[in-house]
């Protein structure tokens, strides 16, 4: 082997050290997600560095450009029209230094995740170690969860209270996070649960990590992070190679969600407040009121949008007056809705270009899927559908929350949506399954 190979095999070691230890420590620290970001980002100029150099040292033609190209994949196009849209917005922004210093330290580490990921889990194990560090830390962080609603009424490591006095939290500083973090754990655990394992050891403690999930997840009383996860599991139960158990399995979630609500309801009163359909009318229609505002932000600016980060700088001079006795304004700092909020601040093009990454990465997941499914690759296709249940649940939960905004919540999907693409490019064979 070439000495500068050597030498970029040592710094993909590096890199996919780092990036286990993000997802390790995604719930608990955006320090160390920001951390491990930027160390693998550097990692990765300096390998590309010493490819670079070592080509020209030894008399090689080698184009700049080229030898700093991220790793190709079916979203490389998309993401680059997305980023286009980006920066044209940012040039007519009235914030242009804000939405500057947000794309270059929000907007461009949405992709650095996935583009670190997509070139360095290169093998199978370098996927299934992610994984299993993913499942473990999500069961984790479900058992923090349970202590705090049940033992000390605040999370054991952050000392985050409980949201409104009884909704969990864990790690995140609000409950709606935690749902939306289980969005993404929730199925890719059930994949690895429902996958023909030998072991009856690690069959029952996958079921049980996956119960205990569930019941953390419930408790975080976030509609739309449980909507989210029975359309993922409606999704799955589509594609799931053996239908029956895909039945059984949408009757089980059925009756545990039914069950765990009537004991809600039979027990805590606040919890009952919550999912009364008055209440649920009333927080609905309190979305409702703010996405009406937004789409006048947009009807403004359709194109290209008022720059990114600019949302909560200029939605105070878009909202109305409450209704109602005491009159009263309200103020969000975002709108509640990821998409009408992208679309606010990269525009239409922004927004389509958006929908065209995700409209790609499913329409290739699911040929890839159905290739997997003629190779006989119940393991690898089982776990692949896990992943792409959660791209699901989240993109949905999304509709109705700023998953878009949150640091660890957006690490985490351009972390799976990458080691979805990673799992193609490995099983898919190069005569049917173009990626």
């Amino acid at each position: 082997m070439h000495p500068s190979s050597k030498f970029a095999n040592r710094v993909d070691i590096l890199i996919r050290f780092f990036l286990y230890v993000l997802i390790f420590w995604l719930p608990y620290s955006k320090a160390v997600v920001e951390i491990c970001v930027i160390v693998g980002a550097a990692l990765w100029l300096v390998k590309r560095t010493s490819l670079f150099l070592a080509k020209r040292g030894e008399g090689e033609a080698s184009d700049f450009l080229e030898s700093f190209k991220p790793a190709s994949s079916c979203l490389t196009l998309p993401i680059g029209l997305f980023l286009v849209a980006c920066v044209i917005s940012i040039s007519g922004s009235l914030f242009w230094q804000s939405s500057l210093r947000a794309f270059f330290t929000k907007t461009l580490e949405w992709f650095a995740i996935y583009f670190l990921v997509v070139e360095v889990f290169n093998r199978k194990k370098h996927v299934w170690t992610a994984l299993i560090i993913f499942v473990f830390t999500a069961f984790s962080t479900a058992v923090d969860g349970l202590v705090q609603y049940y033992l000390t009424h605040r999370d054991v490591f952050m000392g985050y209270a409980l949201t409104e006095g009884y909704r969990v939290t864990a790690g995140f500083s609000h409950a709606n996070g935690l749902g939306a973090f289980f969005t993404m754990a929730i199925p890719v655990t059930l994949s690895f649960a429902m996958i023909a394992w030998h072991s009856f050891r690690l069959r029952a403690f996958l079921w049980a990590a996956f119960a205990v999930m569930v019941w953390a997840f419930l408790l975080t009383f976030s509609r739309a992070s449980w909507f989210a996860v029975l359309a993922s599991v409606l999704f799955m139960s589509l594609f799931w190679l053996k239908k029956a158990i895909a039945s059984r399995l949408i009757v089980l979630l059925f009756v545990i969600c039914l069950g765990m609500t009537g004991y809600f309801k039979l027990t805590t009163t606040a919890a009952d407040q919550r999912l009364r359909p008055q209440n649920i009318s009333a927080s609905l229609g309190w979305r409702l009121a703010i996405w009406k505002d937004s789409l006048q932000m947009i009807k403004d600016r359709p194109f290209f949008g008022h720059g990114i980060n600019s949302y909560m700088k200029l939605f105070q001079e878009y909202r109305r007056r409450r209704g109602g006795e005491g009159g009263g304004v309200y103020s969000p700092t975002y709108a509640h809705n990821s998409y009408l909020q992208l679309a606010a601040e990269t525009g239409l093009a922004g927004l389509s270009a958006f929908a065209l990454i995700l409209g790609t990465l499913m329409c290739r997941a699911t040929k890839a899927y159905r290739k997997f499914v003629k190779g006989h690759l119940p393991r690898e296709g089982g776990l692949f559908l896990g992943l792409m249940g959660g791209c699901v649940a989240y993109f949905t939960q999304s509709i109705f929350d700023v998953d878009f905004y949150s640091l660890q919540l957006v690490a985490l999907i351009w972390y799976m949506i990458g080691v979805l693409i990673s799992m193609q490019k490995l099983l898919c064979n190069s005569d049917g399954c173009d990626i």
